[in-house]
Parts: C-alpha cells; structure tokens; sequence
C-alpha cells in the first residue's frame, strides 16, 4: 500500500479514526514525568508557558494530561493551570492537539507531585515531534524548573519514563514570551526534563489493519 495518502491533512483525519477505534485499557500506562509528591515548585510567572519536547518512536495512545501541583497540596487561591499537548514542525511552531485546565474545583486526581484528568476521547499519536505545554503559574502555584535553585545544582527531582522505547525525550525545553495559549517557540537550554509542569499518560497503540 503507498503511504502518500498520510501526508498532510490526511495524517489528522487518521488520528482522529485512530482515537476513536482503539482501546486504552489493554495496555501498560506509563506516566512521562515521576514527580515526588510534595516536590516545591521555584517559578512563578503566570503569563510565561513552558513546555517540554519529546519524540514518538512507536504509535502511542494519550489517555490523560496532567499539571505540576507544588508541595502536594492542591491548585490553591483560585489558580487555573492549563495544559496543551502540540505536535511539533521545526523549533518554533507547533498544532495544538489537546487542551487541559485543572482548578481547585476540578482539580483531578493526583497522582505523586501531579495532578491527573482523563481526556474526553484518548488521541493516538504517530512516530513524530510532540510538545506538552503548561502555564498558569503564580507564587501560590508554582512550576518546578531546574535551571533555577534549588534544583540547578544537580538532576531535577523529577524523573522520565519512556515506557521502554515507546518514546524519547529531547534534550532542549522551550518557553513562550508572547503570551499563553499559542506554542511556546522559544528554545531553552536542557536537561530534557527542565521543566515540572505539564504531563501525561500514555500506553502502546496497537494500530488497526489498512
């Protein structure tokens, strides 16, 4: 079968049947960001998103998005947190996929220093070039970033999961000064973790015959 007809506009109607037709349960979840609970966050810039990058190697299935919670505690004093989950092209642009926001009214369920909620419809990603967003940080609901004390003076707190192979973290974050809620194309130095903030499960995907 040619494989001309995944170019394009054809690759998000695939994805589309694809989170529609396959079952999330049957697989091992993994979680892409372990956080110890009670992890402090140490910036609070609530108009700067942040985002960390990562590579699909094999189809993999998004069941549910999660943010940072500093300390462990809830999102606090009315903070909203939102979570974006971007296909990536090039360095500095990106299609929003998903979309997430954690309140203290609807916070998830948390899960070590992360808060966790199921998506509407689970999304299959393909072998590609992915970003996981998140901004809304204040003083009382801070991210963690290790480039900043306490946490630049050896590897973050917070480990990565790539649930054995399925994916591979990239070694450079990023950053948006324009704003929240478009991607952040702004390049930030490593680690590929730098960022405690936005998180997700995902499992294998088994992809259905031609």
């Amino acid at each position: 079968m040619k494989t001309s007809w995944l170019k394009g506009s054809a690759v998000f109607l695939f994805r589309a049947i694809l989170s529609l037709a396959l079952p999330v349960g049957a697989q091992t979840t993994f979680i892409a960001y372990t956080i110890p609970q009670g992890t402090a966050g140490n910036q609070a810039i609530p108009d700067l998103s942040v985002g960390n990058d990562f590579q699909v190697v094999s189809p993999v299935t998004i069941s549910q998005l999660g943010v940072f919670d500093s300390g462990g505690n809830g999102i606090q004093d009315g903070g909203v947190l939102t979570v974006q989950l971007y296909e990536r092209s090039g360095d500095s642009e990106g299609t929003l996929l998903e979309t997430m926001t954690f309140d203290a009214a609807s916070p998830g369920a948390q899960i070590g220093g992360s808060l966790f909620k199921p998506l509407p419809k689970p999304v299959t990603l393909l072998p590609g070039n992915y970003t996981i967003v998140a901004y809304g940080f204040d003083t009382n609901n801070p991210e963690g970033n290790a480039g900043r004390p306490p946490y630049d003076t050896a590897p973050p707190l917070w480990t990565m999961n790539d649930g054995g192979g399925l994916i591979q973290f990239e070694g450079i974050s990023r950053y948006g000064k324009n704003g929240v809620g478009s991607y952040p194309g702004h390049l930030d130095r490593g680690p590929a973790n730098r960022y405690a903030a936005g998180n997700f499960m995902f499992s294998a995907a088994t992809l259905p015959n031609p």
